[in-house]
């Protein structure tokens, strides 16, 4: 390897420096998604109960209107 060794190790951690600055936003970003996520499916499953329970009621005034 021809040149200063010091400097081609300086690059290689500025290197590093930078992967380890991506993956942080990375992992931030993701981090961001799962948290928007949960929040989805947390709203999504109190819908579903209310739904499932408007249906609940609805076969139960079938059954009274039958009999």
């Amino acid at each position: 390897m021809s040149g200063d060794p010091a400097a081609g190790l300086e690059i290689r951690i500025n290197a590093l420096i930078e992967l380890c600055r991506a993956l942080d936003r990375k992992q931030r970003d993701q981090s961001a998604v799962a948290e928007r996520l949960a929040e989805d499916n947390a709203k999504l499953r109190r819908i579903l109960q209310h739904t499932h329970q408007q249906i609940q009621e609805l076969t139960d005034q079938i059954r009274m209107m039958e009999q």
